[in-house]
C-alpha cells in the first residue's frame, strides 16, 4: 500500500477537496449572474418609464455593458466545473 501524499486515499481528498472550491466558486458566478440578470431586469422597467431620449440611451448603454458582463460570467461558470464525464480532465 503506498503511503504518503501520493497515495490514492490523499489523491481523492486533494481531488474531492478541489472540486468542493470549485463548486463554491460556481455557485459564487452563478449568484453574480442573477444579480446581473436582475439589474438589466430593472433598467429595462426605467426604460419604459424614461420619457427622455438621453436617460433611455444611457440605459440601452448600461443593458449593453451588462450583457457583456453576463455573457463573460456565463462563461466562467462553464469553466469552473466541468461536465461529467469530464473530470479526469479536471485534475
Amino acid at each position: 500500500m503506498e503511503q504518503g501524499y501520493n497515495s490514492p486515499f490523499w489523491m481523492t481528498y486533494r481531488q474531492a477537496k478541489e472540486l468542493s472550491e470549485a463548486q463554491r466558486d460556481k455557485d459564487e458566478v452563478v449568484r453574480q449572474l442573477r444579480d446581473v440578470e436582475k439589474q438589466i431586469e430593472l433598467l429595462l422597467e426605467r426604460i419604459i418609464d424614461a420619457e427622455h431620449a438621453s436617460v433611455i440611451k444611457a440605459y440601452e448603454s448600461k443593458i449593453a455593458k451588462l450583457e457583456r458582463e453576463k455573457l463573460l460570467l456565463a462563461e466562467k461558470v462553464d469553466r469552473i466545473v466541468p461536465p461529467k464525464g469530464r473530470l479526469e480532465e479536471f485534475f
